[in-house]
């Protein structure tokens, strides 16, 4: 198959005939068999809950200006840690001092 081919199901594959699936690529010989089963791989991909394992944490989404994400991609690689994980830090602070 070609780069970026759709597949009989018209899901999109790109090299070596894997299936692109959210977070990467997925090998089509390691797709579930059954729907249930493909749930259950579902729910295990990307970041881990903060709520609950096998539950989905509440997010909230902002904008910043592109000096303020350069500012902070910096500061979380010079901490060792993420732009998401400052942001919850931030936040999480923020909400402490002004708690009523």
């Amino acid at each position: 198959m070609s780069q970026n081919a759709k597949t009989p199901a018209g899901e999109q594959t790109g090299a070596a005939g894997k299936e692109r699936r959210r977070g990467g690529y997925v090998s089509s010989e390691s797709r579930p068999s059954t729907a249930r089963a493909g749930r259950a791989a579902r729910r295990t991909v990307g970041r881990p809950s903060l709520t609950a394992p096998g539950r989905r944490s509440p997010q909230v989404t902002f904008r910043l200006s592109p000096e303020e994400k350069a500012a902070a991609r910096a500061l979380a690689e010079r901490e060792g840690k993420t732009v998401s994980q400052l942001a919850r830090e931030a936040f999480a602070q923020y909400l402490r001092d002004h708690a009523a």
